[in-house]
């Protein structure tokens, strides 16, 4: 259970995460918290997409290296429940894909990045049911298919650029256009799988290629500059060019993907641009940093902490050798554990209060789950069987502090439920991890619903003054 400098192996912390995520399981999917609260998003805890993808490419991985039918067994039956948010009324997209926004009013808040991700993990299971002669292959082929067809090309696709625009929204015309590398990218690796399996390669010719072409004028290829290797992001309204290191990570298994379904070294050269900038900017303590602005100064702040999987699987699934490099990065992940299995998603939010902040200590099932794909991974590389230690502490209890008022406020998370008590010893928010709602204080709602009412009116304002323009 622990290695020679007492710590937990792996097999231990993926048996211990495994137990929190369970503890959100709910009768339809995997619930859970976001970790940005805009608008009403913790009102609603049931399943979302994005709960679901990193479980079932960890179990796909599993499947893969042992041959062992129950890894694939479990993989199905996550693939079930993102199946079951599928809406044939709206574009066959998912409901409550919106990876940071659960919110059940702003329903038409659906994310490419969400959508895509689905639609790769529910691929990926097809194509090794495909190899199994499973007769389900078809359902998760068909269902992720309808998504691509009907709501990513029909819908987002913006066929005068050549590209996705990032959700639903910008489809509507409520906010401002963006067309966003990141989710390009992810969109990009649904593409590839989709094209594999159908046999299609038209996709590759009418999407993928104009996709990586584009992306590939926003890579910094000049030496002397400390972005080097990163694809740069440019939000059309800021007028912004950032160099991310989580954006990057995206943008590399996008890459790396059309790289190894086209084998075009081009691809792969772009890949290793973007893996020399992340491996460039890992912190002395091994975490990433957190990404460099227009005027190329480095923001250290927030450091990744479940996301850093995402960025650590990225760099090994394009080259084993990586991992020489990762060591340190993927020791201080592990250390950020807590006691009750999760793990949180920043640290140090917002660095100029120097205190925790909300979203610095509570913990996301989607996030989450990208870090069980990590420990799936890393398990392929050893013979250890995942086992469970006996905890004697199942609450997670930390302080953290209002970001409006300052005000200090008490996240406590069990395997029942969590739960928020605010100034006065006031209970403000509670949620129970078999229930799809959670209770939220008259204070907390009013803050919620204005931040929602907020959101609809600038987008009228901006459909207004849009079409003031077109006339």
């Amino acid at each position: 259970m622990m290695n020679e400098n007492g710590e937990y192996s792996i097999g231990v912390h993926f048996a211990l995460l495994r137990e929190w995520l369970d503890s959100w399981r709910q009768k339809q999917g995997y619930g859970g918290l976001v970790t940005h609260y805009w608008g009403n998003s913790l009102r609603y805890v049931g399943p979302a997409v994005t709960q679901h993808v990193g479980l079932i490419n960890g179990y796909v991985r599993l499947f893969d290296a042992t041959n062992d039918m129950k890894w694939l067994g479990e993989a199905k039956e996550v693939g079930r429940s993102i199946l079951k948010l599928q809406n044939p009324e709206f574009y066959y997209s998912f409901n409550h894909s919106g990876l940071e926004t659960n919110s059940f009013i702003l329903s038409r808040v659906r994310s490419l990045l969400s959508n895509s991700w689905a639609d790769s993990a529910i691929l990926r299971l097809a194509k090794r049911l495909s190899d199994s002669d499973d007769q389900e292959f078809e359902l998760f082929r068909r269902g992720a298919e309808r998504n691509i067809k009907h709501f990513l090309q029909r819908v987002l696709w913006d066929t005068r650029h050549k590209k996705f625009l990032s959700n639903f929204e910008e489809f509507l015309g409520s906010t401002t256009p963006y067309f966003n590398p990141n989710k390009n990218c992810a969109a990009l690796e649904s593409l590839l799988l989709l094209s594999e399996i159908n046999r299609d390669r038209s996709i590759i010719e009418d999407y993928c290629i104009p996709i990586c072409e584009w992306i590939l004028e926003k890579q910094i290829v000049t030496s002397n500059d400390s972005r080097q290797g990163a694809v740069l992001h440019e939000p059309l309204e800021k007028n912004r060019r950032s160099a991310y290191t989580f954006y990057n990570a995206v943008c590399l298994r996008g890459f790396h993907e059309m790289y190894v379904k086209t084998g075009e070294r081009r691809w792969l050269s772009v890949a290793k641009g973007i893996a020399e900038f992340l491996l460039r900017n890992i912190s002395s303590c091994g975490a990433f940093y957190s990404h460099y602005d227009e005027l190329g100064r480095l923001h250290k702040y927030p450091y990744w902490i479940a996301p850093q999987s995402f960025i650590l699987l990225s760099l090994l699934d394009l080259e084993e050798a990586y991992a020489d490099k990762l060591g340190r990065s993927i020791d201080w992940m592990l250390r950020n554990q807590t006691v009750i299995g999760g793990f949180p998603t920043f640290y140090s939010f917002e660095r100029t209060q120097q205190k925790p902040l909300f979203k610095d200590v509570a913990l996301s099932t989607a996030w989450n789950s990208f870090v069980f794909e990590l420990l799936s991974a890393l398990l392929t590389y050893t013979d250890e069987e995942p086992s469970t230690p006996e905890l004697k502490q199942k609450n997670y209890v930390v302080k953290y502090y209002d970001s409006l008022t300052g005000k200090p406020h008490l996240y406590i998370e069990n395997p029942l439920g969590v739960n928020i008590i605010g100034t006065n010893h006031r209970l403000e928010y509670s949620a129970d991890k078999k229930n799809s709602y959670a209770y939220m204080s008259p204070q907390l709602l009013f803050k919620s619903y204005t931040a929602d009412l907020f959101k609809f009116v600038e987008g009228l304002l901006y459909r207004t003054a849009k079409y003031a323009k077109v006339r």
